[in-house]
C-alpha cells in the first residue's frame, strides 16, 4: 500500500509542476517574444525490490524535462522605428552582467548614454559591438537585413544568431535565454521594422490545459483519500481482532 501512496504522490508532484508551467504561460500571454513551455512526462521504474502484487514493478511518473515551443508568434505593428521582429529562426544578442544572452523581444530604445538597449536596460549588440547614437542623430531606421542607420549614416548591423539545439537553451527571464552552445551565424535574415513578435501562447489552449490538469489533480487526491480510508479501516480491523 505504501507503494501505491508513493505513485500517487509522484503524480501530484508532476501535476504541481504542470500547474506552474501553465500559470507562467498564462501570465506571459502578452509578453513580447515569450515562448510557450510544457512539462514532458515520462515513466520511471522503481528498484526491483519495490513491486505491486504478482511482482509487477512500481512505475512512477516524473516531469523534470521542460519542452518549449519555439514557433513564431504573431506580429503586431507598432510604427516605432526602434521596434523590430525576427521572421523565422534567430535571436537578438544582448549584453548582460552574466555574459551574452539571447532574446526574441525586439522592443528596443535609446538610454541616456545614447546606447541601444532593451526595455530592461541591457545593451543590444551589433556585429561590431554596442550601438551608440549621438545626441543630434535622428531618422533611426532598422532595415530587413538588420542594418541600423540614422541621419549620420550606417551605425552597424544587428547581431542575430541561431542555435542547433534550441531545447537546450535555458530561460532566465520572461524572454531572455542563455545557451552553452556556440551560436551560429544565420545564412539569411529577415527583420520586420516597426513591428514586434508577440507571445506564441494561446490563452484559450492554456485555459483548457488548466481545466484538464485540475481534473487530473482532483482525481489523484480522491484516489489517495480512498487509500488512506482503506488503510485506516484495515488498521481498525486488525486492532479489533476481526
Amino acid at each position: 500500500m505504501n507503494n501505491a501512496f508513493l505513485v500517487g504522490l509522484s503524480r501530484q508532484v508532476v501535476l504541481a509542476q504542470n500547474f506552474e508551467a501553465i500559470a507562467n504561460n498564462m501570465a506571459n500571454v502578452n509578453t513580447t517574444g515569450y515562448k510557450e513551455e510544457r512539462i514532458a512526462f515520462h515513466e520511471h521504474l522503481a528498484e526491483k525490490n519495490q513491486t505491486f502484487g504478482q511482482n509487477r514493478p512500481v512505475s512512477y511518473v516524473t516531469g523534470n524535462l521542460m519542452i518549449r515551443n519555439f514557433t513564431e508568434g504573431p506580429f503586431k505593428a507598432t510604427q516605432n522605428p526602434m521596434d523590430v521582429g525576427i521572421v523565422g529562426d534567430g535571436w537578438f544578442v544582448i549584453e548582460t552582467p552574466r555574459g551574452e544572452r539571447y532574446t526574441r523581444n525586439g522592443a528596443f530604445k535609446i538610454n541616456e548614454n545614447g546606447e541601444m538597449v532593451t526595455n530592461s536596460g541591457l545593451r543590444v549588440l551589433s556585429q561590431g559591438g554596442p550601438v551608440v547614437f549621438g545626441p543630434d542623430e535622428i531618422g533611426i531606421h532598422i532595415a530587413s537585413d538588420g542594418t541600423i542607420s540614422s541621419s549620420e549614416g550606417e551605425k552597424g548591423r544587428l547581431r542575430v544568431v541561431a542555435f542547433e539545439n534550441k531545447q537546450q537553451m535555458k530561460r532566465e527571464e520572461n524572454s531572455v535565454f542563455a545557451s552553452a552552445e556556440t551560436p551560429l551565424a544565420l545564412e539569411t535574415l529577415q527583420l520586420k521594422g516597426g513591428m514586434l513578435e508577440g507571445s506564441n501562447v494561446s490563452a484559450i489552449s492554456e485555459t483548457a490545459r488548466m481545466i484538464e490538469a485540475t481534473r487530473d489533480y482532483t482525481a489523484v487526491v480522491k484516489l489517495i483519500e480512498q487509500m488512506q480510508n482503506l488503510r485506516r479501516e484495515s488498521i481498525k480491523q486488525l486492532g479489533s481482532g476481526q
